[in-house]
């Protein structure tokens, strides 16, 4: 089993978030001492490797999903940041929780398509026989778009929302709701949003 990381080996994780997953050695601040990156190298949460005559520190996706899991970890006591950080990450940490959303799809998007929009639209078309104003499951939605990466997709689909352009609602009848049905499902304001409807 992984140790955990100590509080110094915390603060390294969470410079590279705020780096986007990663940075040349000599910019973290503060810089994290040589036992401390072995640590982490050995703990699988960070990769090393040379760029010319720097040291390039990355997060690997084992780094990427404990941050995501530890937004309220300790960091080293001696640091000025702390108090700062501590109150920004605990807030990221709720937001993430309500909107169902992951830490890589925030600092790192996937890159967005300008035709994404009518992709969605194009396979909710497909699902409800070419009519606006239906209600097309996010399971089928997901399953016809199924190379397009769920941190894309997913922040499609909240723009729509938020913008107007689509409703995502929930299943009123629980009995049928599959399970299909669940890992589709976006969170949004800690309620699950099963289905996409389009009125125009």
């Amino acid at each position: 089993m992984r140790a955990a990381p100590s509080p110094a080996q915390a603060l390294c994780l969470w410079a590279l978030v705020a780096k986007g997953g990663e940075a040349l050695l000599a910019q973290l601040k503060p810089k994290p001492s040589t036992g401390d990156r072995q640590a982490l190298v050995a703990s699988k949460l960070t990769l090393e490797s040379k760029a010319g005559r720097a040291i390039r520190v990355e997060l690997t996706e084992a780094g990427w999903a404990w941050a995501a899991a530890n937004t309220r970890a300790i960091f080293n006591p001696r640091a000025y940041a702390q108090p700062v950080l501590v109150d920004l990450l605990a807030r990221l940490g709720a937001y993430l929780d309500a909107h169902g959303m992951t830490l890589a799809a925030i600092i790192r998007p996937a890159p967005s398509s300008p035709g994404m929009e009518h992709r969605v639209r194009a396979a909710y078309l497909s699902e409800t026989g070419g009519s606006l104003g239906r209600r097309a499951r996010l399971a089928h939605i997901r399953n016809r778009l199924a190379d397009v990466p769920r941190p894309a997709l997913d922040a499609a689909l909240l723009d729509l929302a938020a913008g107007g352009r689509a409703i995502l609602m929930p299943i009123d009848d629980l009995s049928t709701i599959t399970p299909s049905d669940h890992e589709a499902a976006l969170q949004i304001g800690g309620f699950s949003r099963h289905l996409l409807w389009f009125d125009a």
